[in-house]
């Protein structure tokens, strides 16, 4: 009996951890212990009949056989919906051991799955060999995010400020001069269930799709796609502090399915499948997430995903080195094609640009209003407090030291040209209705004093009484929308 030391991987039976596969007389035993949902993991111990073990694939010291016939067995531990086993030799060496040692049969069409897919790799190794940018976009997020959290953000809950800092997608920022907030955005997340389930689907599918496009092109996808869904998402919700990968991530799945429709049986079905689980997790994940979260909109991936796609049609071609190298012309157009584009779809920012620079401007005028109106009310008190100030000299203190402020303060606030969907719009019209009102009301009062018209005096505190009013019912209704 042939004994192997083995540590297990993805698998239909939930085995986790090291374990031991044994060939024997009746078969092949396996033992290790098997994950169980919240209860303690427990040994798990099966021997398979050799008939029963079939489509054994081996790739390095990782190797994946299916038992179908578990289906079909007593044991409710066995009957899985796919039952296989996947572990890791201890070398590479063992691994063809145990090869050996197992049937060589494949069942109805894996056969051609097998070939499909050995095909396929041989010619991604002849393209590409190797995915790293893949890699190095990973290693990137999780760094950043950990020297993030030194900083202060949280593991599982966002601190705004800290993302501020490390530069997130936040509309009155970027659009005031700091426009690379667009790109280092795509490299911060918001906690670690955020960040996992994005490198995740960046780790499954983007070691794919870089390989099928190529290093270079991969990455100019995935930098086009993140800042493309960095622009939408401020055109969208521009007072939303965004930030997070997902958006190129769109983008890689764009381009898997730009080439699945531009070079059509390259790559085989076999292949897409294998991704299929991951992807729609990942887009349900976002989808629902941000629907969820209302700090949170879904406009980045649909940025990320169209660029994607659309630059992908442009960049796809074949797998073979040398018809690739043919079309070094269309990669360069298609290139530039992108880049006009997105400089096409940065173009409304100018608007929202345009937009924060007004709210900017309002915020000035009513930091200056509001220290301007402490010091008319000082002087205000002054005047009322000074019971041997005649009536001439007390129109003439208003008329010297609180009507020219109280206008000129009027004249300010009604300078700034805020567009109808700017949040300080309604502000702007109720400030400006109560100091014409206190303005009206300082003048009238003014003019009343020096004539001695006992009426006009009455007239004149009616109308500084209804400007106090209007005060009230602003901030009353400010109190009810927070």
């Amino acid at each position: 009996m042939s004994s192997y030391s083995i540590r297990f991987a993805e698998n239909a039976f939930s085995l986790l951890g090291p374990g031991t596969l044994a060939f024997e007389a009746d078969g092949v035993r396996v033992r290790g212990r098997r994950r169980r949902s919240f209860t303690p993991s427990q040994d798990f111990e099966v021997l398979f009949p050799r008939a029963h073990v079939v489509n054994v694939v081996r790739n390095g010291p990782r190797i994946r056989f299916e038992v179908p016939a578990a289906m079909d067995s007593p044991d409710v531990t066995l009957r899985k919906r796919i039952p296989f086993v996947c572990f890791d030799a201890e070398s590479e060496e063992a691994a063809a051991e145990i090869q050996a040692g197992l049937p060589a049969e494949l069942s109805e069409g894996f056969a051609q799955a097998v070939s499909d897919f050995r095909a396929f790799e041989s010619q991604l190794a002849a393209v590409t060999p190797r995915a790293f940018v893949t890699q190095a976009i990973v290693a990137i997020n999780v760094i950043i995010f950990l020297a993030m959290m030194v900083d202060g953000a949280g593991l599982f809950a966002s601190n705004p400020e800290t993302h501020l800092r490390w530069g997130s997608n936040f509309g009155p920022m970027t659009t005031d001069g700091q426009w690379w907030r667009l790109f280092t955005s795509m490299f911060l997340h918001f906690g670690a269930i955020h960040l996992i389930f994005n490198m995740w689907a960046l780790y499954d599918t983007g070691r794919v799709v870089e390989r099928i496009y190529g290093n270079g092109v991969f990455l100019v996808l995935y930098l086009v796609a993140g800042v493309a869904g960095s622009i939408t998402s401020l055109l969208v919700h521009a007072q939303v502090n965004s930030a997070g990968a997902s958006g190129a991530i769109f983008g890689v799945f764009g381009a898997m399915l730009a080439f699945m429709l531009a070079r059509r049986g390259e790559v085989p079905a076999t292949i897409m499948r294998a991704h299929r689980g991951s992807t729609m997790a990942f887009i349900g994940y976002s989808l629902v997430f941000g629907f969820i979260h209302p700090g949170i909109d879904n406009a980045a991936h649909i940025g990320g995903l169209t660029a994607g796609l659309l630059l992908g049609l442009g960049v796809a071609r074949p797998l073979d080195p040398q018809l690739r190298a043919r079309r070094t012309g269309q990669l360069a157009g298609a290139m530039a094609a992108a880049l006009v584009v997105l400089a096409l779809t940065a173009v409304p920012l100018g608007k929202v640009a345009a937009r924060f620079s007004a709210d900017k401007e309002w915020i000035a005028a009513w930091e200056l209003f509001t220290r301007d109106r402490d010091i008319v009310n000082r002087a205000l008190g002054k005047i009322r407090e000074d019971r041997n100030m005649t009536d001439e000299e007390a129109a003439r203190a208003l008329e010297r030291e609180v009507i020219p402020l109280s206008r000129i303060n009027q004249q300010r606030l009604a300078a700034v040209r805020l567009p109808g969907d700017s949040r300080f719009a309604e502000e702007q019209r109720a400030t400006l209705k109560i100091s014409a009102a206190y303005l009206d009301g300082y003048e009238s009062f003014a003019n009343a004093l020096r004539a001695q018209d006992p009426e006009a005096l009455k007239r004149a505190q009616a109308k500084l009484a209804a400007a106090s009013a209007l005060v009230r019912a602003r901030n009353a209704r400010n109190t009810q929308g927070r």
